[in-house]
């Protein structure tokens, strides 16, 4: 039996009444549905829960990576669709070791950490948005029990990062959503005195980090020009000066922030609030600042059942922030819950809307740690209220993204497991249609004593048209026949169109996709999974699914 992954855990004992926060370090994936009360958006469904209530939103699992326990998240970029979204934590796995893993398009994948060092675990801290194909993540392991910094890029081995003068080790590390700035803390084990810290990506490498505060850096916008952080007693704003260096402002005391808007208007995170009843002396209240008149206010959310909450995480989505958290139910002596605020038109904020955990199970504890731009709650849930395994989740607040078809998958696409053969695929949006050639093979190998002037006997193409429904095109196969290379020639062409046989061609990202066929000339049906030859026009794809 293992007990559940615990990146951090904080008790207070409120004079009888217990309070416990758990954060653990990996990830999931999952569906959400609106309840019929919520002022915005406009599109809202409902679907029923296991405790009966009107409206629920119950979230996917993302599994667990093989030979772990479970998985924990730590964050996600603000991915433009499921595709492409990629969701970054640990796992307690074989060995007893928290292992640093991220999920994308379907499955966990692990990192090789550094042999020359005695690292024996560690997690990844942040994803950027740098790079639709590949983003910047950072990492934090763990040798000789202290924590280091690493940065990880595409296609190159993970890089660490520097340390202040006197520090022995890293504290949390937030890397921008242009990956060009890191933000995060350095500490010094001795003292144990810790200093906010920001890291700059320049043309030769990450520089050394510069000294913007006391404490610990917990976020920043998306260009690395505004930071949060708490130390001192007291949160803090720190932005940056067009020379160099920068302001730091102080917020309000007996509070802490979490997390800050890409645009750098809103804050979120909680502060100590008195109790009415005598069975504490305060607890956590959910809040957010936002600017006023030039100064930074502070403003209370409500709390879920009136009871302990927080503010964990915030995204503009659709220009709107979302906030996310947990709160703890008056119920059963308190069981944790995932809730979001949503804004009104007036962007006041009313009570929390509470999310699911897997299966609905009312006993089950859920939490969650972020939020991105669709509406995507990013968290983890006990499987059920029996089973303790903590799984990586995701919330889709305003339902799964429908990905569009769009001339950035204008490409060659091959699946690598039959290399030689591929496709050619071209989407013409305003025509509403989607053009495939199809170069393979015959079913067999040719004589060998068959003969072709150009190019090999067993050589086959294969062209397709159909029209665009959603993220799909179904097609009917055409053949030809009857050419000759490079000269004017009678060409027949199979009639009725679609009697050779249909394809149905799926994407769901810009860089992923399926060709399901059904060629009853050969009886032959099976899906052809396929990706790009080249990653160049992610990029534009991306770019254009959003417009």
């Amino acid at each position: 039996m293992f007990a559940k992954p615990i990146i951090a855990r904080e008790v207070e004992n409120k004079n009888g009444y217990l309070a416990c926060r758990i954060r653990p370090v990996l990830l999931s994936w999952l569906c959400v549905a609106l309840p019929l009360n919520t002022a915005w958006p406009a599109q809202q469904n409902t679907q029923p829960t296991a405790s009966g209530e009107s409206a629920s939103i119950i979230p996917q699992a993302l599994g667990i990576p093989a030979n772990c326990y479970d998985s924990s998240p730590v964050a996600f970029n603000n991915g433009a669709y499921p595709g492409s979204l990629v969701v970054a934590g640990a796992s307690n796995c074989l060995g007893n070791k928290y292992l640093p893993f991220r999920w994308r398009d379907g499955s966990w994948q692990g990192f090789e950490l550094p042999q020359s060092r005695p690292v024996s675990g560690g997690w990844v801290e942040s994803v950027s948005d740098d790079n639709a194909v590949e983003p910047t993540l950072t990492l934090m392991l763990m040798e000789a029990g202290y924590n280091s910094a690493w940065v990880k890029t595409a296609g190159q081995p993970p890089v660490e990062l520097s340390l202040l003068a006197g520090m022995t080790h890293a504290g949390k590390m937030v890397i921008s959503s242009r990956g060009d700035h890191i933000v995060g803390s350095n500490v010094d084990n001795k003292t144990d005195s810790r200093r906010a810290v920001r890291w700059t990506r320049s043309d030769s490498g990450w520089l050394a980090p510069e000294d913007i505060g006391p404490g610990e850096a917990v976020a920043t916008s998306k260009d690395g020009s505004v930071v949060v952080g708490n130390g001192g007693g007291n949160p803090w704003v720190w932005m940056a000066k067009q020379s160099s260096g920068g302001d730091l402002v102080l917020l309000d005391q007996s509070a802490w922030a979490f997390d800050i808007t890409h645009t750098g208007s809103m804050i979120v995170g909680k502060r100590n609030k008195p109790c009415a009843t005598s069975k504490c002396n305060f607890y956590p209240a959910p809040v957010y600042w936002i600017k006023e008149d030039g100064q930074w206010r502070l403003h209370d959310l409500e709390a879920l059942d009136g009871v302990d909450s927080e503010a964990e995480g915030v995204a503009e989505v659709d220009g709107r922030p979302v906030i996310v958290g947990y709160g703890y139910t008056n119920q059963q002596g308190g069981i944790l819950r995932p809730v979001v605020w949503l804004p009104s038109v007036d962007g006041s904020y009313g009570a929390p809307m509470r999310l699911e955990p897997q299966g609905g199970a009312f006993e089950s504890w859920a939490s969650a740690v972020s939020v991105n731009r669709n509406g995507d709650v990013l968290g983890w849930s006990d499987r059920s209220s029996v089973d303790w395994t903590t799984e990586t989740v995701i919330w889709h607040l305003f339902g799964q993204p429908l990905f569009k078809l769009n001339a950035g998958l204008n490409d060659a696409w091959y699946n690598p497991a039959t290399s030689g053969q591929g496709f050619f695929i071209t989407v013409f949006p305003d025509l509403g249609y989607v053009s495939l050639a199809w170069f393979t093979y015959d079913t067999e190998l040719p004589a060998v004593d068959a003969v072709a002037n150009l190019g090999d006997p067993g050589h086959r193409w294969i062209t397709a048209i159909g029209p665009i429904v959603g993220n799909q095109a179904t097609m009917d196969i055409e053949m030809t026949s009857g050419g000759i290379f490079d000269t004017p020639s009678e060409i027949v062409r199979t009639d009725p169109p679609g009697s050779d046989g249909t394809l149905i061609l799926t994407f769901n990202s810009c860089n992923s996709g399926t060709v399901e066929y059904d060629i009853p000339s050969i009886n032959r049906q099976g899906t052809v999974p396929i990706q790009r030859v080249a990653n160049d026009n992610i990029v534009v794809c991306e770019a254009l699914a959003t417009q």
